[in-house]
């Protein structure tokens, strides 16, 4: 992404090539000469207000201007009150909210497609303007967001909330089953802590949440749980936790399944699989800690989305009421109609997320997997017994 080095030299030379002084610059764009020497200068950036009439006055594009091609089509959008065509990532969103005025990067935000690292939150907090809070502090802020459940702007200033607090919201993350909240305010848990809510994920017969906190368990626990869930028969616990065992524990358990005639779990634990089940198990854990943080990701998109939406129908609203020109009304519909467009891809995906986690973790499936090759030794020993 470009940098304000960058966009001054590029101002600069541009400049020149017309045969324009500084102060001349300066006077058709209605600033002050120093403005434009600290923009060629790199020390600070032109906004979006006079970057438009910097190319039109330099008799150029913005991209050129800026040297970023990318960073010009997110800007362009910005203007036209779209959400860019392809998701932000953190580092573009850093490089051009300098440019955009702070309720424009309000709304960029929800575009970003993961969360901003502490270092580029804090470069980019000046640059918001938190839906219009300006009174408010930070951990008000974070207060704030987490009831609306926007995670985008929560993740902004979390920091500010105290140790304490931020144990009360997980507490309610965790309830409410809000993995995304879950996920952004499990950094700071000492090991005791997340041993906690993994145990509780497991008393519960929560494999997604347990796959979120089970590394703050100790191997010997894991192994304890895996037994317990063996004795319980929960084959999607199990089968998460089996890995853990030793190899004594691990034959004790066929063992077992065989004289219970528990399909499933002696497919588990068979000869021929016992190589394959610890690297399956962390292959079915990777895979589920995938899906739960997808879904994070557009649970927060999709609230982020779902602000954008109230506030441009309160805007219609309020433009209706004005009377305003039906060309304003109309791009304000059609924005709309393609947020509703987005909500519902959203949905859709979180609904096809939560059919594979519930197959990964679906006893029911396994069982039938053992069926199969229950049925497949019958049948070959059928097969042998005709050559007998």
């Amino acid at each position: 992404m470009f940098n304000a080095e960058t966009v001054g030299r590029n101002i600069s030379v541009l400049r020149k090539k017309r045969g324009i002084t500084q102060m001349e610059l300066a006077n058709r764009l209605g600033i002050s000469f120093q403005a434009v020497s600290n923009w060629e200068r790199g020390i600070a950036m032109p906004d979006i207000s006079n970057l438009k009439l910097l190319a039109q006055v330099l008799e150029t594009t913005t991209d050129t201007i800026l040297g970023d091609e990318r960073a010009a089509e997110i800007i362009s959008a910005v203007e036209e009150g779209k959400t860019p065509p392809e998701p932000l990532k953190p580092d573009e969103f850093v490089a051009v909210a300098p440019l955009l005025e702070p309720e424009q990067n309000d709304r960029l935000l929800e575009a970003v497609d993961e969360p901003l690292q502490p270092e580029q939150a804090s470069q980019v907090k000046p640059n918001l303007a938190f839906g219009g809070e300006y009174d408010k502090t930070d951990a008000e802020l974070a207060e704030m967001f987490f009831e609306r459940g926007n995670v985008a702007m929560f993740a902004m200033v979390q920091d500010a909330l105290p140790a304490g607090r931020r144990r009360e919201l997980l507490e309610r993350a965790v309830a409410d089953g809000n993995m995304a909240f879950v996920a952004m305010l499990t950094d700071e848990l000492a090991s005791d802590e997340g041993a906690d809510f993994a145990e509780k994920a497991f008393a519960d017969g929560n494999p997604a949440l347990l796959a979120m906190f089970e590394d703050k368990l100790s191997r010997e626990r894991k192994a304890e749980l895996a037994l317990k869930a063996f004795e319980d028969g929960n084959v999607a616990l199990f089968s998460m936790l089996s890995g853990n065992l030793s190899p004594e524990q691990r034959r004790m358990c066929r063992v077992r399944a065989a004289e219970d005639g528990n399909v499933a779990m002696f497919a588990l634990l068979s000869d021929h699989k016992c190589e394959q089940t610890g690297r399956q198990s962390a292959r079915s854990i990777e895979r589920k800690r995938d899906i739960v943080e997808k879904k994070r990701m557009l649970q927060e998109k999709f609230a982020q989305l779902s602000d954008e939406y109230a506030r441009l129908e309160q805007e219609y609203r309020r433009l209706e009421s004005e009377d305003a020109s039906e060309d304003k009304l109309d791009a304000l519909e059609e924005r709309m109609d393609d947020l509703e467009d987005e909500l519902d891809d959203i949905e859709g995906e979180l609904e096809d997320l939560d059919d594979e986690l519930e197959e990964l973790a679906d006893p029911e499936a396994i069982s039938r997997l053992g069926d199969r090759i229950s049925g497949l030794k019958d049948l070959l020993g059928r097969i042998g017994a005709m050559f007998n």
